[in-house]
């Protein structure tokens, strides 16, 4: 063994993949691809800390100023859902910006984001049998916003005046506003999409004319309907297996469905979002994307940790470009970190997905009830409301890899690397990288793991390792608030 000749070899990492790759044999990876990662992302081949969540804050004034305004939380309920509500203040003469979130105590409450004043209101008179729809729409000029549920009678608002229920409206699952009528699922008669008067949202009767409301019948056994997006020229049905689309004809007073998609996997319907020229939906088997006429399979590597858990509580936003997915996912390390702490955690984990790119990374420890992306004036946030310990606040998203001050533990480990040679064995010698914050480096072979503990400098550093084996994998764990790994090298003696 003493007289054993060995080559010295290098092998570098010079930028990290984007995305993790979870589905595929470690074995099959590429150098830099991540087979596990969470709470880190890539900056221009760069590991550094991912996305983070912080207590939200507001301007001082509707268009200039920083955000330093933080609201009063006094309440004993949690936000379980946000809506944003523009609207012209005759009252004031300008328009105003309002958030509506709905609380666990079945009430709606609401603050202006643009108006010096901390406090949160609450609608005290109405008080909903479960979690309601919204939508913004006009009545007789005016900007209101409308909430129903399949047990609530349809509650509207214009903020000048105080809100008031239609009672004659019938109940809803779900409504959407298109081409100046309001579209909805019929919550007693679920093979049923009523549309409303194109002269009065609010008149639903019909009586045979052009301008009256009506129904139209979906009853070709696709499943549930579940969720009503105006999209393009039509309005599509997203339904437990298929999608089906709704055309208009003779100036908007003929209406037709047809079934355009079907899916052998359940669709999670409350998840389809429009992100700029499609729609984007989880499934079973996947997530899609869908353009109006053709459903595609997007090939992303994060569906492993997706098997055997339903997804029905997922939600999604599209914001500056990207998907936001906040889903349950399994990690298969028995540890908890975050509000996977806690009893009753929804949704574990936050994907951020870029439309255009297809790169992605996930946020561990994070449970998302609901989010909302808000561009107005010199606002430009991820609004987000989390369930258990943190619903009590409005939070937003950031880069700053913690949830409201408490430091999220980061990871990213490797595929199995055998560097050229399966059966060879080989002596890692060293390593050298720039480690720029205090992180521990895990070496893994058939032969064992050694840990190191990196300390952060400026500058690359060099690790000497001596680990012997035939193929390797390595890790990093940070329970650092930041984080910065790059230009990566391993130094291996190869036998001859």
């Amino acid at each position: 063994m003493a007289n054993k000749k060995y080559i010295k070899k290098r092998y570098s990492i010079l930028n990290f993949s984007e995305n993790i790759n979870s589905d595929d044999n470690e074995y099959s990876l590429k150098f830099g691809v991540a087979s596990s990662a969470y709470n880190i992302k890539v900056d221009k081949g760069i590991l550094v800390e991912g996305c983070g969540v912080q207590e939200l804050t507001l301007p001082i004034n509707p268009t200039s100023g920083p955000n330093e305004r933080v609201l009063n939380y006094t309440n004993e309920y949690s936000f379980k859902k946000m809506w944003r509500y523009k609207y012209y203040s005759e009252i004031n003469g300008r328009y105003n910006y309002i958030l509506i979130a709905f609380g666990s105590d079945n009430k709606l409450h609401y603050f202006n984001m643009f108006v010096y004043n901390p406090t949160i209101y609450t609608i005290s008179n109405f008080t909903f049998n479960e979690e309601p729809v919204a939508l913004n729409f006009r009545v007789n000029g005016q900007d209101v916003i409308g909430f129903c549920s399949s047990s609530d009678p349809l509650l509207v608002w214009y903020c000048d005046k105080e809100p008031y229920q239609v009672e004659d409206v019938p109940k809803f699952d779900c409504i959407c506003l298109h081409n100046d009528r309001l579209f909805a699922i019929d919550s007693q008669k679920n093979y049923l999409v009523r549309y409303s008067s194109n002269l009065n949202p609010l008149d639903w009767t019909n009586n045979l004319n052009t301008t009256s409301g009506g129904v139209i019948e979906l009853n070709d056994f696709k499943g549930l309907l579940r969720n009503l997006i105006s999209f393009l020229d039509n309005i599509y049905v997203f339904r437990d297996f298929g999608i089906s689309k709704i055309s208009s004809y003779a100036a908007n007073s003929v209406y037709t469905a047809v079934n355009i998609y079907n899916s052998s996997a359940k669709i999670y319907c409350n998840t389809a979002c429009i992100c700029g020229k499609d729609i984007y939906f989880l499934a079973e088997d996947g997530l899609y994307k869908f353009d109006g006429y053709n459903v595609e399979r997007i090939n992303v590597k994060f569906l492993k940790m997706f098997e055997g858990i339903s997804q029905d509580k997922a939600v999604t936003c599209f914001f500056n470009g990207k998907l936001y997915i906040a889903c349950n996912l399994h990690f298969d390390d028995n540890v908890k970190i975050g509000q996977e702490k806690e009893t009753g955690c929804v949704n574990n984990a936050l994907i951020e997905y870029e439309i255009e790119s297809g790169n992605y990374n996930i946020t561990r420890g994070i449970d998302v009830a609901n989010m909302l992306a808000v561009k107005d004036l010199s606002i430009s946030k991820l609004f987000l409301c989390l369930n258990n310990s943190l619903g009590y606040k409005f939070l937003e998203l950031n880069d700053c890899g913690t949830i409201s001050g408490e430091i999220l533990p980061k990871k990213w480990e490797s595929g199995k690397v055998y560097f050229e040679k399966f059966d060879t064995t080989k002596i890692l010698k060293e390593i050298n990288l720039i480690c720029k914050y205090d992180c521990s480096l895990e070496i893994q072979t058939e032969k064992g793991t050694k840990t190191f503990n990196l300390k952060g400098k400026e500058d690359i550093q060099r690790v000497l390792l001596n680990c012997v084996g035939k193929v390797f994998s390595f890790r990093f764990i940070s329970n650092s608030r930041n984080f910065y790994i790059s230009t990566l090298q391993f130094v291996f003696n190869v036998g001859a």
